[in-house]
């Protein structure tokens, strides 16, 4: 039994997290994994493509992922462009995110494992470097949907979602 909910993604977030080296090498990664999901050569992803794409991930059992989870990745819609879609540094957000979160969670899922004093003491330290390294933002993503960012940058609506216009 656990009190915390799974993510759909954990799969995929578990083989991340034990592969990658460092930033630069996560980075990479989620380069890759943007490009095998990018399964029609756009250069982003609409929520149609990511679900069935990473069902099509070579997972046991696969990984079914909702339009109403890639509402949730994606912050319903605010780091997506004006088709809906994620660019790949607003995937590499939205995973990295997802990371961080399932980082968290599992190391709250040790903790209740009763491990000893000292093993307690590295889980503290390694749940307050996460805690204090969140993900960052896209650099463009004004604070107030509804004002112009300093850079010009502004928010336009299609159907109810709002989605960033970056002036070229």
């Amino acid at each position: 039994d656990r009190n915390i909910p799974r993510d759909p993604l954990e799969p995929l977030l578990l083989s991340l997290s034990s592969a990658y080296r460092d930033n630069d090498d996560l980075s990479k990664r989620l380069k890759e994994l943007f490009e095998v999901l990018d399964t029609d050569h756009s250069g982003s992803l609409s929520s149609d493509e990511f679900c069935v794409a990473v069902r099509k991930l070579n997972f046991a059992p696969p990984i079914y992922f909702s339009p109403s989870d890639f509402d949730e990745m994606t912050r319903d819609g605010e780091i997506c462009d004006q088709q809906g879609c994620l660019s790949c540094p607003s995937f590499e957000l939205a995973m990295r995110e997802r990371l961080h979160r399932f980082a968290l969670n599992r190391l709250a899922e040790y903790k209740n494992q009763r491990p000893d004093q000292a093993e307690m003491s590295q889980v503290f330290a390694l749940k307050a470097l996460l805690v204090s390294s969140r993900p960052t933002e896209i650099s463009s993503r004004p604070a107030d949907p509804f004002r112009r960012s300093p850079t010009g940058n502004s928010w336009s609506t299609v159907g109810s979602r709002r989605h960033l216009v970056v002036p070229s």
